[in-house]
């Protein structure tokens, strides 16, 4: 009897032990496991009549983690006769952040459907493998029920010098970011002076200003006396060039000369990259930076050193030259 139970006991904790590293292995691939964390949007409903005329913008929000560097996401309509759409807005950069903010143009589903599926998938775009796949389901009604707002209007700068507003070689980086922005809207980045305002945008090719990301400002001389100046960004309707809403930005003026230009964070989510993708050429990383007190007539450049010394560009190609102050993106090493 005793010689069973001992037999008995020790089965049972070989069992423990063999469940105990079933577990610990699990935990360990899952948090190694490339995936969509969220997929959400602050729509609640889409109305029918925009929504036949594709003249409704959703703003959609995700996230993901352990994406591999050979990775990228792509948002879609399932419909219910069997197709796919893309729903993306043209973009001159095809990669996606691994997490943000953006938006997405649903097709109509067809006759008597009443709801919209959308979906973001995140695949492998060199062996074409599906990682993971996020839905999210929105009922058509009479009205898109949304309300515009402007979740984010910052700056990393701490203040900005009168003499550099004088001789308009000031440059502010902000970041901003935009909800349930309506359709054929547009951004307007402004400086409120005593008794009026002016634009204080930088040049660019694309009008469109994107609903969520980073830039620069040049404010000016705001007049004798004045202490601080007032950034306002503007949501307008283009219609009619009506503000929808606003928010403004306060940074202080200082009379000492401007501090010392520095790249403060420079960083990846990657943890490695593959020899194979280096040499098929395919690698992309992403990557964080922010620098404060950028001079004026000043860029960024990403490069790679090689092990001869040798430096090589590996930013991808892109329409505009100028490189914001502080963002994300991706390099191709």
């Amino acid at each position: 009897m005793i010689k069973r139970l001992t037999i008995f006991l020790l089965t049972a904790f070989f069992l423990l032990i063999g469940w105990g590293s079933t577990l610990a292995n699990a935990a360990e691939q899952s948090s190694t496991t490339p995936g969509i964390t969220s997929f959400t949007s602050s729509v609640t409903s889409l109305d029918a009549a925009s929504l036949a005329g594709r003249n409704i913008r959703v703003p959609v929000a995700w996230a993901t983690v352990n994406r591999p560097d050979t990775a990228n996401l792509v948002f879609e309509q399932p419909l219910p006769d069997g197709r796919v759409m893309n729903v993306e807005l043209p973009r001159d950069n095809s990669f996606v952040p691994s997490s943000g903010v953006g938006v997405v143009v649903p097709f109509p589903p067809g006759e008597g459907i009443t709801e919209v599926r959308l979906r973001v998938t995140l695949a492998d775009f060199v062996t074409g493998k599906v990682l993971d796949q996020r839905e999210l389901v929105i009922p058509i009604g009479s009205a898109t029920a949304v309300t515009p707002a402007i979740s984010n209007l910052s700056t990393s700068a701490t203040n900005v010098s009168r003499a550099s507003l004088t001789d308009k070689s000031a440059r502010v980086p902000v970041s901003f970011a935009v909800e349930n922005r309506p359709a054929n809207s547009n951004l307007v980045f402004e400086q409120v002076l005593a008794s009026s305002s002016v634009n204080v945008e930088l040049p660019r090719q694309e009008p469109i200003i994107p609903s969520a990301g980073n830039g620069v400002v040049a404010p000016v001389d705001s007049g004798a006396g004045t202490t601080s100046i007032l950034i306002r960004l503007r949501l307008v309707n283009l219609g009619d060039n009506s503000t929808i809403l606003q928010r403004d930005l306060s940074l202080p003026i200082v009379d000492a000369a401007p501090s010392t230009p520095a790249i403060k964070s420079f960083t990846t989510t990657a943890t490695s990259v593959t020899l194979a993708a280096l040499n098929d050429k395919s690698a992309r990383l992403p990557v964080a930076w922010a620098a404060d007190n950028r001079p004026n007539n000043s860029n960024l450049f990403f490069e790679q050193v090689l092990d001869n010394g040798s430096v090589v560009n590996v930013e991808l190609p892109r329409s505009n030259p100028f490189v914001s102050s502080s963002g994300v993106g991706v390099v191709a090493p």
